[in-house]
């Protein structure tokens, strides 16, 4: 009897452990929805990189597809966009520091959107860098709004210089 009692109060220590995970997961998931970013990890022993869920969403892949090659991630960049990334993963692999860099990438709609990434090495027990984890945020809403706000100050420049203009032709 103790020990089914014991086994009972063990079964729902794990559960509530079980409950609790599920649900920090779902408001992880929730929060990288509601903030455009979503995590990554790049093993580079195998060239593995798998995606969350909400960074395939953003991407325009399906979740099944989580595991992909960095090649497959380059195909999404144009070719200066592709240099710039692959020295920004040099740096993190070589420094073994944090790099942060942003590129634009092409969706298979063919949609452009605008991303801020967050690299983090991780060392294995020698001190050599064998994956990158690191988060993607897609930027492209402030992105337009940062252009929009330059388009206006020039706007108001133009029109402060043709005021001037046709106050010194008066």
């Amino acid at each position: 009897l103790t020990f089914a009692d014991h086994l009972v109060s063990h079964m729902d220590r794990r559960q509530k452990r079980a409950d609790a995970t599920n649900d920090a997961t779902r408001r992880l998931q929730e929060a990288q929805r509601v903030a455009q970013i979503g995590d990554w990890d790049y093993d580079l022993t195998t060239g593995v990189v798998r995606w969350s869920p909400q960074l395939c969403t953003m991407y325009e892949r399906d979740p099944a597809r989580a595991i992909l090659s960095y090649a497959d991630f380059e195909s999404y960049l144009d070719e200066e966009d592709r240099q710039a990334v692959g020295q920004a993963m040099d740096r993190a692999i070589e420094s073994a520091e944090r790099q942060q860099y942003a590129f634009a990438a092409t969706l298979p709609s063919g949609t452009v959107t605008y991303h801020e990434i967050v690299a983090v090495p991780l060392r294995n027990h020698a001190g050599k860098v064998v994956r990158l984890y690191g988060t993607d945020q897609d930027v492209t809403s402030r992105k337009l709004v940062d252009t929009l706000q330059q388009e206006v100050a020039h706007l108001s420049r133009v029109d402060a210089m043709n005021a001037m203009a046709a106050t010194l032709a008066h």
